[in-house]
């Protein structure tokens, strides 16, 4: 999947240590460049580290992961869903362009900047976290959805 940050990365670290990035991507339907859409993203240990430390809102993203749905206790108490993209690997495309020198960063950043994650790794994570996630994911799922 290929699209921009719709803001800047949220960085959390777990009590057990462990980083994790969540960001918004957006994308547009290439038949109708009108319609957009927006999937919320986490990535763990050294690509949340990446995320957090380079990208930015509006930067252009390639993305390659999985879907996951989880549920969790809203702050009502009552029982909520989210569907996310674990990311595997991101790789930048281009940064947002604030100044003229970005076009020569964005070349030599497209070409060394790719990290991955080992999934297996990545899926021990998410369901070793999830509890410690709940806490955050009340405000993330308000935030994707009235988006």
């Amino acid at each position: 999947m290929i699209g921009r940050l719709t803001d800047n990365p949220q960085q959390f670290v777990t009590n057990n240590n462990v980083q994790q990035a969540k960001i918004t991507i957006a994308t547009t339907d290439n038949k109708n460049r009108n319609e957009s859409y927006f999937f919320p993203c986490v990535a763990w240990q050294t690509t949340a580290n990446y995320i957090n430390t380079y990208l930015k809102k509006g930067d252009l993203v390639f993305i390659d992961g999985h879907l996951t749905r989880r549920s969790f206790l809203n702050k009502e108490g009552k029982q909520s869903s989210i569907t996310e993209i674990i990311i595997d690997s991101i790789n930048l495309i281009l940064h947002k362009k604030n100044d003229e020198n970005n076009e020569q960063q964005n070349s030599s950043s497209f070409k060394k900047n790719i990290i991955s994650n080992d999934t297996k790794k990545d899926n021990e994570n998410v369901s070793n976290n999830s509890q410690e996630n709940d806490n955050n994911d009340d405000e993330w799922y308000n935030r994707v959805n009235n988006d």
